[in-house]
């Protein structure tokens, strides 16, 4: 979860409530370095300097597939909230 903390920097309120705690993980598995989704692609590409089409293809679904369970639950969280600005 360190990942998501420095993202969320000074934006996660001290006691996390379940859903913003799962939010932190989820992000920390997608950004983490040495998972196998968007930071460890990175990580890889930066350490291969190139990276077949295949398989970049196969991180962008693995990637896309975790971002939109992210979406979800921050949509869950969020709805029927109002965010518009008074």
């Amino acid at each position: 979860m360190e990942q998501a903390k420095r993202l969320y920097a000074g934006k996660l309120p001290t006691a996390l409530n379940s859903h913003t705690r799962i939010e932190a993980e989820m992000w920390d598995l997608l950004i983490g370095p040495d998972n196998h989704l968007l930071g460890g692609f990175f990580k890889l590409w930066k350490d291969e300097g190139k990276l077949g089409p295949s398989f970049i293809l196969i991180f962008q679904q693995k990637v896309t597939k975790n971002y939109d369970r992210i979406a979800n639950l921050i949509y869950e969280r969020t709805k029927g909230k109002d965010f518009s600005r008074k």
